[in-house]
């Protein structure tokens, strides 16, 4: 085992803690970080699945790094194949396995992703859409007319006060 200079296990540091994660963004994220870290591309991993024993398309193992509208990968055993293959420690999978269960079993956990700083058209366009069907706010050209409507009606007091 290699042993970094405070005495811990080198791997520690290298590959993402998933005990940290809360969302399948997170989780995604975390699998990304692994592809990375391990330094091969994904057909360098699809070569590598095949040499151990459970090959997976190039595809494959890029789409499991792909935010599908925070859809975890659709079975652990192919989240398990592509971390071994990337080289994570056979001993890190339970944690792995921990996080998998966690997030699949709590859909509320799913929805309490946090919004990406800087995304925020969806949002607007959701409001904009809870507006339009509810029709209890006035849209911005009656606000308009109505500011237009008042200043003139004001300027005509004035004038007749003058």
């Amino acid at each position: 085992m290699v042993r970094n200079s405070r005495g811990a296990d080198a791997h520690s540091e290298i590959w993402p803690d998933p005990a940290g994660m809360r969302t399948t963004a997170a989780f995604v994220n975390g699998l990304r970080t692994v592809r990375t870290r391990s330094g091969k591309s994904f057909t360098e991993l699809a070569e590598r699945s095949k040499a151990l024993g459970y090959p997976q398309s190039r595809s494959t193992l890029h789409k499991m790094c792909q935010e599908e509208k925070g859809k975890l990968p659709s079975t652990f055993g192919r989240v398990e194949h592509f971390l071994l293959t990337c080289g994570v420690p056979a001993a890190e999978i339970g944690a792995w396995r921990k996080a998998y269960q966690r997030l699949s079993e709590a859909p509320d956990l799913v929805a309490a992703e946090p919004m990406p700083i800087g995304e925020v058209g969806d949002f607007v366009q959701d409001f904009a859409d809870f507006d339009r069907s509810t029709g209890v706010r006035p849209s911005l050209t009656w606000l308009a007319g109505a500011f237009l409507v008042g200043t003139a009606a004001g300027g005509a007091v004035v004038a007749w006060l003058v």
